[in-house]
């Protein structure tokens, strides 16, 4: 027996291999996610019926073939691209990964034997598409792709079931800053600012490095307030960033990533999502008018030609600490003054006798963005929360502080500490909180006129409606 589902893709999939002939949604990657999802919702007794065990997993009894009907037209990702970061390329794909995408139809063709089986696969396959993208960088919403023709907006089941926002032009009405660019760099720029919301929080700066729009994270905030944790990015400033900056910072911002003592220290921001190395920056709007005095009493003194040899150091993320050293380079005091970035390094701490697989490199977030096409250029994005895996819980990590002197040479005894991830987080009550909460206790008076706090007051207008809508449903 044969079915034949067709799939329309909503947005376009990061390939390894997309020059191979017919490059597209790969049956290799499709199947094994789809049978596991299958066999987590089956019956014990269908699984004694159809479950094939194998030594490399569990298997169904159909094959997948998958052709493209259209045109498939592949093109580079560039660096900059939104959600995509050049950095995680391998040296090998440096110039190999793009960007693929079918703009007619592509067709799954499943092949079986069993009734059963044929009607496991139909009564499923939406829901398994609506939680699942594929390639690189699927939980921010690259590869997605959904049953052709189905009008999502008229499913009261998944709306009761998932958030959602939309990106239109009714978003960026009176914007300008999204004007020039395309559907998907609008989408695309509309998910990473809103994840930061959830995450990181967002320090946009001038070209002079000087903050024009800030948005102080939810997760910082949910930590104080409703777990009483010390958020990590307040724990790596107090070993790593010259004191000076720590107390200007305090008579500036009366909570913002200052230390409070009696707080327990978790590494809090992996949960989120986690790669060893996570790039944030100090906020350079410290004690300005100083700024400009230290600067011309700088200038002639070569300390500028000694930062521009230093301007490449990074900043990237960590949590709590252990030793205050200096950094290795001359006039590192008054660099360290001036609260410019450094990177650090998080890394899981696998005992001696754990096998690789225990090591915890990466964490793809719990949060999935699922964006469905409703028309040109308008996109619902719909929030797919997963539980936060056990084994991220409980997890000791250790924080190295990246040294450069002035020869751009890594330091070969960084500072370093550790740190653990708590014991639970429940990422859905998160979510809750952040929707119902409201956004002006994140973002100060004078940075709500930016663009950016328009569309971020948009998306989470949008979201609480949705909110109501979800509550209503179980009253």
């Amino acid at each position: 027996m044969r079915l034949e589902i067709k799939l329309k893709q909503h947005t376009p999939m990061i390939h390894f291999q997309p020059n191979q002939n017919g490059a597209t949604l790969r049956a290799s990657e499709f199947k094994p996610r789809f049978d596991a999802f299958l066999i987590k919702i089956m019956s014990d007794e269908l699984k004694g019926m159809y479950v094939i065990k194998a030594s490399n997993g569990e298997s169904l009894p159909y094959s997948l073939k998958i052709k493209i009907d259209g045109k498939s037209t592949v093109a580079p990702i560039n660096d900059n691209f939104p959600c995509f970061f050049g950095n995680m390329r391998s040296e090998e794909n440096k110039y190999k990964e793009k960007a693929q995408f079918v703009e007619s139809h592509i067709i799954l063709i499943f092949d079986f034997y069993y009734e059963a089986i044929k009607t496991l696969i139909e009564s499923n396959i939406g829901k398994f598409l609506l939680s699942n993208n594929f390639g690189a960088r699927q939980s921010k919403g690259f590869g997605s792709f959904y049953l052709y023709n189905n009008d999502l907006r008229n499913n009261i089941d998944w709306l009761k079931k998932y958030y959602k926002y939309t990106v239109n032009d009714g978003l960026f009405e009176g914007i300008k800053k999204y004007k020039d660019k395309n559907k998907y760099e609008r989408l695309f720029s509309v998910i990473d600012l809103f994840y930061r919301t959830l995450r990181s929080g967002i320090n946009e700066v001038n070209r002079d490095g000087y903050t024009v729009f800030y948005f102080k994270s939810f997760l910082f905030s949910y930590a104080k307030s409703e777990k009483k944790w010390m958020w990590d990015k307040k724990v790596i400033k107090s070993n790593f960033v010259h004191e000076k900056i720590l107390e200007q910072e305090r008579k500036k911002y009366s909570d913002i990533d200052t230390v409070n003592k009696g707080q327990e220290e978790y590494l809090i921001r992996s949960l989120l999502g986690h790669a060893s190395l996570q790039e944030y920056k100090i906020n350079k709007n410290i004690n300005t008018e100083d700024r400009k005095k230290q600067k011309k009493q700088e200038k002639g003194s070569g300390f500028n030609s000694l930062k521009e040899g230093l301007k490449n150091i990074g900043y990237k993320e960590t949590v709590p600490s252990i030793s205050r050293k200096e950094v290795n380079i001359n006039n590192s005091k008054r660099y360290n003054e001036l609260g410019e970035p450094f990177t650090v390094r998080i890394e899981h701490y696998c005992a001696e006798d754990s096998t690789e697989e225990c090591c915890i490199e990466r964490y793809k977030s719990p949060i999935i963005f699922k964006p469905i096409e409703v028309k040109n250029g308008e996109f619902d994005v719909y929030l797919i929360i997963n539980p936060i895996e056990k084994g991220m819980f409980n997890q000791i990590f250790q924080v190295s502080k990246i040294v450069k002197n002035d020869n751009q040479r890594t330091d070969s005894e960084p500072e370093c500490f550790k740190i653990i991830t708590p014991s639970e987080f429940d990422i859905e009550a998160y979510l809750r909180w952040a929707i119902r909460v409201g956004i002006n206790e994140q973002v100060e008076s004078r940075y709500r006129t930016h663009e950016n706090y328009k569309v971020i007051e948009r998306i989470y207008k949008e979201l609480k409606v949705s909110d109501k809508f979800k509550i209503s449903c179980v009253l």
